[in-house]
């Protein structure tokens, strides 16, 4: 097993493809941590350089464990092009066409469902509402949810999130209440980030497809890359071995469990290494999985984001990057067109008063690559 080879350094170095030479590396790593990003962090680059993976800080707070360039960690909104890939993947088996319209698989399902199509969903042109737009303003949109039967499933689940915000919950509930509210823009038109919208390219895939995402994830991605890491495991604890949680609250790191899990599903359910999720990103530019231009195509509503990642132009030319964030995990990463370069970086924690720089320490590590 992989995992137990990188038990020490010497191993990791000759099993893990690391590189000995990358202080400077090792010393961003160190510096995150020190900042107060999260109390561990683990990375993976690939570059003009050569390849490198590195750790610092902890693990567990409480055992003192290190952390490891091997530990497993939540993905979070980073899945949404694992989703993409496969909606995509789905597309050129001839089961379905990213411009055919939810009502065409979901009929009756959703109203307005016969004015957008897969391809919207998977670029945020959809219209729809998000799940933080709903968390953020659970009163006004609860509010303008006309339907009794709805509503008392809601007041329900709200209950049962404030007694156990691991509860878990069915995509389906939040789809119902996207469904139930007016779209913010006619479809194509604008774009607006919307959680909900993979949930539902999700449900068309298992639809077209009659396999379940833990599936689609497998055949398309998992088994032919041969990763090692990465599973499916959208709601509650992280299955196998992984690092613990935290969220900052109160001046301190604490434990933050399976907090803020409960209904992951395709719009963040991935777990893996940083390594596996690198070979994940340059696989896909260089058109291992499926072809480019459907992937990588922006929409007329917004040229910086094409289907699951944002669209930038960095250090490398054109690149492909996006975030994920949850209540204690948070992610970043970015691949340039060519796969020439490529970071990941993975915290087991979150502090919001950073959010608007975890980006930015992906960069420089990508651009150090």
């Amino acid at each position: 097993m992989r995992r137990l080879a990188c038990a020490t350094a010497v191993l990791l170095l000759a099993a893990c493809g690391g590189s000995a030479a990358r202080p400077d590396l090792q010393h961003q790593l160190d510096a995150l941590v020190a900042a107060g990003y999260a109390p561990g962090v683990t990375a993976y680059v690939d570059g003009p350089h050569g390849s490198w993976s590195g750790a610092a800080g902890f693990a567990n707070l409480a055992t003192r464990e290190r952390m490891r360039p091997d530990a497993r960690l939540r993905l979070q909104s980073v899945s949404k092009l694992w989703t993409a890939t496969v909606v995509v993947a789905l597309a050129h088996e001839g089961r379905l066409r990213l411009d055919d319209t939810v009502e065409r698989w979901l009929p009756g399902f959703f109203p307005g469902g016969s004015r957008i199509t897969i391809r919207e969903l998977l670029d945020h042109t959809s219209g729809l509402i998000d799940n933080n737009d709903l968390s953020a303003r659970p009163g006004y949109w609860f509010g303008r949810i006309h339907d009794a039967k709805l509503r008392a499933r809601l007041a329900a689940l709200a209950t049962k999130l404030g007694a156990d915000p691991s509860y878990v919950f069915s995509d389906e509930l939040e789809i119902r209440t996207a469904a139930a509210l007016p779209l913010l823009f006619p479809p194509g038109t604008s774009w607006h980030y919307s959680n909900i919208g993979y949930k539902l390219a999700a449900a068309i895939a298992e639809r077209a497809s009659g396999e379940t995402m833990a599936q689609l994830y497998r055949r398309i991605v998992v088994e032919p890359l041969h990763l090692e890491s990465a599973a499916y495991d959208p709601a509650g604890g992280v299955r196998g071995e992984h690092p613990s949680a935290y969220a900052f609250q109160r001046g301190r790191w604490r434990p933050a469990g399976t907090e803020g899990t409960g209904a992951l599903g395709a719009e963040g359910g991935i777990v893996a290494d940083a390594r596996d999720e690198a070979r994940f990103l340059v696989a896909l530019v260089r058109g291992e999985l499926v072809p480019t231009r459907d992937l990588f195509r922006t929409s007329g509503a917004n040229a910086s984001y094409a289907l699951g990642t944002g669209v930038n132009e960095t250090c490398a030319g054109r690149t492909y990057a996006h975030g994920g964030a949850g209540v204690a995990w948070k992610s970043q990463v970015a691949v340039s067109a060519d796969g020439s370069r490529v970071a990941v970086l993975l915290w087991n924690g979150r502090d919001a008063r950073h959010d608007d720089d975890y980006a930015a320490a992906l960069l420089r590590l990508f651009c150090a690559a």
